[in-house]
């Protein structure tokens, strides 16, 4: 049973596109994928979800580091936590 569909939506949907970029030998797209993520809009839990699944293949998606920063400037103006936890806590390894 899932908790949170989007959740799964989101790792399915970034899993398929992996596939199809590495037999392509072109990440552009996922890369675009990235970039049309509404940071503003989108629950954390999702902007997680996000950084969790394209980590494997970030060297590959030169956007994904500045979706990185956006994703910890949302969670410090958003969320009750303090940077150290931020950084070394809730991110850790997801940059």
């Amino acid at each position: 049973m899932s908790i949170d569909k989007e959740i799964d939506r989101i790792f399915e949907l970034v899993d398929n596109l992996c596939w199809e970029c590495h037999e392509k030998k072109d990440w552009r797209e996922l890369d675009q994928l990235l970039m049309d993520v509404d940071v503003k809009n989108t629950k954390v839990v999702h902007l997680l979800s996000w950084l969790t699944i394209t980590g494997c293949v970030k060297s590959k998606l030169p956007f994904r580091e500045m979706f990185f920063e956006l994703v910890r400037e949302k969670i410090i103006r958003e969320e009750k936590y303090s940077e150290d936890y931020i950084d070394n806590k809730l991110l850790i390894g997801l940059n």
